[in-house]
């Protein structure tokens, strides 16, 4: 019995020794006093006061355990590990905390910024950080708890800020790097939000800024939210790649860019994930300035008849882009032309479109001609199509109609004595044969018979010449020559 109480009271020294032997003192560490960590593991009494300096070396790692208190009133310089699981708290107006190492602030933990906290290295916050002073990030942070930045505060980004989760500002944040609002994330801007020149501001999640004001200098990216208003004086990019950005309040253009890719036609039809180019839906107010570029992406070719509505504007539209007016040019892509109209959409939408296909084109095979009036006509009698569909094709303006009359066979823009010999040449009248407009087929029932020339009379265009120039000629000679040709045709049947 005497053995075992002896070795377990040897076993107890160890542990308790090896504790404290991992302990870093004095505790307060006093002004002017340094305190090097160069251990791989040392952990901090609870609690623990600094009023000098500490300093953890590159390959060593510095504790303060979940419910443990670090007071750091003093200089706290880590060029390796800093674990945080409990409260560590930069106080008086003297402190500092220099990270340039590794600064985990696990789940649970709080650090709270009083005074300075400068990143040149990585600080990942799982828990909570209160900036209620100045935060200089040169290195990365990377946020998956609740970073504050508190009406004091003021948060200065010139590496990689990450948020994962939630980031309020109520005071200044400023990006001069690049800053990343991923999916699920969420930055609530109660004070200034400010993207600077060259800086890159990355948004897939939501930004909100109802009570602030978010100003881009720089480069805008992403498929996010923003709540509020956007002044935008730098390079807006909706998507990574093709994406929306949507805008839940009003969005001035005052300058810099607006770069559109294109890489298909369909707009997501509900689902903006899907969509094939980048736009913009905006719930308020637009005013436009700047340049707008357009890309072509994935191999995408633009085609006749294809609109793109970029630009939705649900309150009023103002302004325009540098050097584009209503209807003009933006640029031709692989010799089609591609043109801009600010009355697109519900009417104040923005939308690129390209020169439509004619719609006299009915069959579709890339070109206006006799077949094209053929199919019309066979439309007309599935019931797919009305009589006054197939006039508005024969009779309408280019380039949705011919602009000619009922007897025009060859197509020429006029009615005369050659559309009524080319017509009788290829033997179709009465022969109960299909035939076509070029062959006689002029009242739209596919066979050429009698009322074919009643049909032309009544529209009164032979020799008429242009329909433009049209006047209503006496019929006489028509009558004469159908007549003639009616006989003609008989006499060889």
């Amino acid at each position: 019995m005497r053995y075992r109480l002896t070795l377990c009271a040897v076993c107890f020294l160890i542990v308790s020794s090896a504790a404290y032997s991992q302990m870093i003192w004095p505790n307060p560490n006093p002004v002017g006093n340094t305190i090097t960590v160069d251990t791989s593991r040392s952990n901090v009494a609870n609690p623990f006061t600094n009023n000098g300096n500490i300093d953890i070396a590159t390959t060593a790692k510095l504790t303060n355990a979940f419910g443990g208190t670090l007071n750091n009133d003093g200089t706290l310089n880590n060029d390796g590990t800093l674990n945080n699981a409990g409260t560590l708290t930069s106080n008086s107006f003297e402190s500092t905390l220099n990270n340039d190492g590794t600064l985990n602030n696990a789940f649970g933990g709080t650090l709270t910024n009083n005074n300075g906290l400068t990143n040149a290295g990585t600080l990942n916050n799982a828990g909570t950080l209160n900036n209620a002073s100045w935060l200089d990030n040169d290195g990365t942070l990377t946020n998956y708890g609740l970073i504050e930045i508190t009406v004091s505060g003021y948060l200065s980004n010139q590496g990689t800020l990450n948020n994962y989760r939630t980031l309020t500002n109520a005071s200044t944040l400023d990006n001069d790097g690049t800053l990343t609002n991923s999916i699920g994330g969420t930055l609530t801007n109660d004070g200034t939000l400010t993207n600077s020149i060259g800086s890159t501001l990355d948004n897939d999640g939501t930004i909100d800024t109802t009570n602030g004001t978010f100003t881009n200098y720089g480069t805008k990216t992403g498929s996010g939210h923003i709540e509020g208003s956007y002044i935008d004086h730098g390079d807006t990019q909706p998507g990574n790649s093709a994406g929306v950005m949507t805008i839940n309040g009003d969005y001035f253009k005052v300058g810099g860019r607006k770069e559109v890719e294109l890489g298909g036609h369909f707009h997501g039809d509900g689902d903006k994930s899907l969509t094939e180019y980048d736009w913009l839906d905006v719930t308020g107010n637009v005013e436009l300035a700047g340049i707008l570029h357009v890309h072509l992406i994935d191999g995408f070719e633009l085609a006749e008849g294809m609109s793109f509505n970029f630009l939705r504007v649900g309150g009023t539209l103002t302004g325009q882009y540098d050097s584009l007016g209503e209807g003009d040019l933006v640029g031709n892509f692989s010799g089609q032309d591609l043109f801009i109209t600010y009355a697109g959409g519900d009417g104040n939408d923005v939308t690129l479109f390209t020169v439509p296909e004619p719609t006299c084109d009915v069959n579709g095979d890339g070109s206006c001609d006799t077949v094209d009036i053929d199919a019309m006509s066979q439309n007309v009698i599935d019931g797919t199509a009305t009589a006054a569909d197939r006039n508005a094709l024969i009779e309408g303006a280019s380039p949705d109609g011919f602009n000619t009359y009922l007897g025009d066979s060859d197509l020429n823009g006029q009615f005369d004595e050659q559309d009524i010999i080319a017509a009788f040449i290829d033997g179709k009248y009465l022969s109960g044969d299909a035939a076509g407009w070029a062959q006689g087929d002029w009242d739209g029932n596919l066979r050429f018979d009698e009322q074919d020339f009643v049909q032309a009379i009544i529209a009164g265009g032979y020799l008429s010449g242009p329909r433009a120039t049209a006047a209503v000629p006496e019929p006489s000679s028509f009558v004469l020559l159908g007549l003639g040709l009616l006989a003609f045709a008989r006499r060889r049947g």
